[in-house]
């Protein structure tokens, strides 16, 4: 079945959009995380250290295994994303793409 010319160009044109789109999904923008959760993680990982140390030289294994426990949660809070700065994006309005669609099904783009 052949298409004709303006077929062909808005299918081009659709096309093009959707390989726009599917970098934007690909490539997010890059994130800063968040400086007091990072330092406040390396604190209770030392903190965690320190318990650990401190079990082995007491020889209570319950305070190695809490210093250890102590570590892992610092080490997660040092790792963590949620509490990243992320730069405010513009949504795009529905009813903006809605007024788009309609345009092109009436040939005006």
């Amino acid at each position: 079945m052949a298409f004709s010319d303006e077929e062909r160009r808005v299918l081009e044109e659709m096309e093009r959009q959707l390989s726009g789109t599917n970098a934007d999904v690909v490539n997010p923008s890059p994130r800063r995380a968040n400086p007091t959760l990072i330092t406040i993680g390396v604190l209770v990982l030392v903190a965690g250290v320190g318990g650990l140390l401190a079990g082995v030289v007491l020889q209570l294994p319950l305070v190695g295994v809490a210093g250890f426990g102590v570590m892992m949660v610092g080490a997660m809070l040092t790792v963590n994303r949620r509490g990243e700065v992320r730069p405010a994006s513009k949504p795009r309005s529905e009813s903006k793409l809605a007024d788009r669609w309609e345009r092109r099904l009436d040939g005006e783009l």
